[in-house]
């Protein structure tokens, strides 16, 4: 899937952690990143603190994160979101079938979409350090995010 097109969430099959399928249903208006990762990806581990912290940045700012875990077992990606302290909600796409509606070539990948639900942009690899965190809040003001201060 490209950008701007509507999300699909039937994309995302069974729940994971912290409501993520209804939690996401119920926050159109919002913008919305969605994180794909597995528990395995060493990336996905190395951005997961700077992750955590722009996410506590941007909560109050009505800003959504979701994680969704593929190609992984359930009870590893749950001890990965135990293991790095994830606050957000996670779903876990058993099916696969995210990989292939939203094209993803590596892992992170991240979607960040807008309040109307269109997918604005995408990024494939990790937002590590200063340098990175600076461009996941670019991408976040982007899909139209109030940046913190």
């Amino acid at each position: 899937m490209s950008r701007g097109r509507c999300l699909l969430l039937s994309a995302l099959v069974g729940l994971l952690a912290g409501g993520g399928v209804a939690y996401l249903l119920v926050r159109r208006g919002k913008v919305v990143l969605l994180n794909v990762f597995a528990s395995w990806c060493a990336p996905c581990a190395a951005e997961a603190p700077d992750l955590r912290a722009t996410f506590e940045r941007y909560r109050s700012r009505g800003v959504v994160f979701v994680g969704v875990a593929v190609l992984d077992e359930v009870d590893a990606a749950l001890a990965f979101l135990q293991r790095h302290r994830l606050p957000y909600p996670a779903v876990y796409d058993r099916s696969g079938r995210l990989l292939e509606l939203y094209q993803i070539t590596g892992l992170p990948t991240s979607i960040f979409i807008d309040p109307s639900g269109m997918i604005v942009d995408r990024f494939v690899g990790p937002f590590i350090g200063p340098a990175g965190v600076a461009e996941l809040e670019r991408r976040l003001a982007q899909a139209g995010a109030t940046l913190a201060p």
